[in-house]
């Protein structure tokens, strides 16, 4: 069997006539508009480049857009919070648990579409590609094998690929963004927990009474 990487080749461009040439020849004519693409010049970046590139600009946006809404709802700048600062934050904390749990479910269901969608796709070309260049009268020691053909497809449907691999990464990436901040704002709910019950201990040792209406800043 001919090397991998030549009989692809072959395939792709014809310069030379693999074992099964009819099946290729008629899958990869040269006037053929589905045939692969021109590859990029060395100064010009690949589909898979270009739409990576794409998608990453819009997840550093989605990831900072969450940040910033999340420090919206942060108690702590740097200061001591007073005991009606640290209820306020007790009060408002599950209303933005259940908006983060909404939230981390939506990207989720994304994240999965997303995949089925890449593999449905990935699938449907990988069995076109198969009935081309394997066909039922070559014998089946001459077959392309699921390795070459996978490599086919890229070479042929490159820019369709490429986005569809893109949106793939970006929803997967934003359902670990949101995670972690799910994360986040379960530890930052323990600390506000533990926030309070200390400063109640200390207003209680005191001999203070605590009043939980009563703002320190006023």
């Amino acid at each position: 069997m001919e090397p991998v990487v030549r009989r692809v080749a072959a395939a792709t461009t014809q310069v030379s006539a693999p074992t099964n040439s009819a099946a290729i020849t008629t899958a990869y004519s040269v006037t053929d508009p589905n045939a692969p693409a021109a590859l990029p010049s060395n100064n010009e970046p690949s589909s898979i480049e270009s739409s990576m590139s794409d998608a990453q600009v819009k997840l550093i946006k989605f990831v900072e857009t969450q940040i910033a809404k999340m420090n919206e709802h942060l108690l702590f700048n740097g200061q001591q919070p007073t005991i009606s600062q640290l209820n306020q934050a007790l009060s408002e904390y599950e209303g933005i648990l259940f908006g983060l749990t909404s939230l981390y479910e939506m990207v989720r269901w994304d994240a999965v579409e997303a995949s089925d969608i890449y593999d449905d796709w990935v699938a449907r070309k990988s069995i076109m590609i198969r009935d081309q260049v394997n066909p039922a009268n070559v014998a089946a020691s001459k077959w392309y094998s699921a390795k070459e053909i996978e490599w086919l497809v890229i070479s042929r449907f490159g820019d369709e690929r490429a986005k569809l691999l893109a949106n793939k990464r970006l929803a997967e990436h934003e359902k670990s963004t949101v995670e972690r901040l799910v994360e986040g704002w379960k530890s930052y709910g323990f600390i506000l927990n533990q926030l309070s019950a200390n400063a109640r201990a200390e207003l209680q040792g005191s001999g203070l009474h605590v009043d939980t209406d009563y703002d320190e800043t006023d």
